[in-house]
């Protein structure tokens, strides 16, 4: 019989320099915002002085069936920098939303954080905005029949669509 004996003692440490760091203020459940709500408002976070670029675009979440957000449709695609000086930690910047008559499914747009300046570290991951349908879906409605016999063909049938073209 064969009996093997194993013991392992691993040692280490880690010797990390915590850099300040830029990104986006969480939002608990996400960020929603309703399609009459005319913009949507970005929080920022940095623990540094920097100066940093922003980006709102057109984005599918990799793996998800979705609907992204069409830039000049659905929002008014956006970029710039936000400044933040020494003490500043938050800043916010708007995404315009487009509202329309159409019932839609939530439309997702992407935003990104890059290029921070001082040496500060950027969260570089795409952060999404869902924008929430405020329009009714379309309705058909049958007008009540009478009774009918043969005496009474040809029939005619009323319906009536209310609500938007889409649906």
């Amino acid at each position: 019989m064969l009996r093997r004996s194993f013991a392992s003692v691993v040692a280490f440490s880690i010797a990390e320099t915590v850099q300040a760091g830029v990104h986006f203020t969480p939002v608990d459940n996400g960020h929603y915002v309703n399609e009459n709500a005319g913009v949507a408002h970005i929080s920022v976070t940095s623990d540094a002085p920097t100066t940093v670029h922003y980006e709102a675009f057109e984005w599918i979440y990799p793996g998800f069936i979705d609907y992204p957000a069409t830039g000049g449709v659905d929002f008014q695609p956006v970029s710039g920098t936000l400044t933040f000086g020494p003490g500043e930690t938050g800043k916010t910047f708007d995404i315009p939303i487009i509202d329309d008559p159409d019932w839609e499914y939530p439309e997702t747009i992407g935003i990104k954080l890059s290029d921070a300046t001082n040496g500060v570290a950027v969260d570089t991951s795409t952060y999404s905005v869902t924008i929430l349908n405020d329009d009714a879906r379309c309705l058909v409605s049958l007008q009540p029949i009478p009774p009918i016999s043969e005496a009474s063909l040809p029939l005619t049938i009323t319906l009536t669509r209310t609500g938007n073209t889409l649906g």
